[in-house]
């Protein structure tokens, strides 16, 4: 629990009614004490931020292009390259980079035509219009893929991968595709959350820190908190 690293100040024992330390003493104790929970706290940053770089990595944050250029532009790859990449589109739990990737094919299919991008917009909004649907296919000319509209009339780019068959991909709302924004799990946000709140806590011992080098502050602190 973080609460327990906090910035903590030492009494004196029972025996002395908890009397508080001079501050000479005091003030050695509680640089020791702080020093080693600064360490602890910059050691959770350190993991929360390699936690953040996996995430990204798994949502496909690193690797859009070379699954663009490969899946759609044709660029070749070695074998054991093709095997990976084959394997996580179609990986059935991969939610996040299945959409994150037909989002990227999108945004790079539309080339900012605000024309195709109102089409795509007009059959993602009424979900029931072949024909604008296929006319949107006509134009995009994925060479691979073709968008469908599938359960709750929702729509997919449904995307022929050579030597690993199909896969449906889940597309995102128009102003996402536009802006070639990644969606992630709630997860991402837990992290980022956490390392604001790391980041804040490690500030305030680099005050703590600096604070103790100002001629007679920390004892004016110390002075006014607890009387000896």
């Amino acid at each position: 629990m973080l609460f327990v690293l906090e910035p903590y100040l030492y009494f004196g024992n029972s025996t002395n009614n908890y009397i508080t330390f001079p501050f000479k003493d005091f003030s050695q104790i509680i640089v020791m004490k702080n020093n080693s929970a600064r360490r602890r706290f910059e050691n959770l940053l350190f993991f929360c931020n390699i936690a953040i770089i996996q995430q990204n990595i798994l949502n496909g944050g690193t690797t859009m292009e070379l699954f663009y250029q490969h899946l759609i532009r044709g660029m070749p790859v070695d074998a054991e390259t093709k095997k990976n990449i084959v394997n996580l589109v179609s990986e059935k739990n991969n939610y996040y980079f299945q959409t994150n990737l037909a989002t990227y094919i999108l945004h790079n299919a539309f080339e900012g035509n605000e024309t195709l991008f109102n089409l795509f917009k007009e059959v993602y909004n009424n979900g029931d219009s072949n024909e604008s649907l296929n006319k949107l296919n006509n134009f995009l000319h994925i060479p691979n893929g073709l968008l469908f509209l599938g359960e709750e009339k929702r729509i997919f780019l449904k995307l022929s991968i050579k030597g690993g068959g199909e896969i449906d991909l889940p597309v995102q709302m128009p102003l996402t595709v536009m802006n070639n924004d990644m969606v992630y799990p709630s997860d991402v946000y837990d992290l980022l959350d956490t390392k604001v709140k790391l980041t804040n806590r490690l500030i305030e011992y680099d005050f703590i820190e600096k604070a103790k080098d100002v001629k007679g502050l920390s004892e004016v602190i110390y002075s006014n908190i607890f009387k000896n």
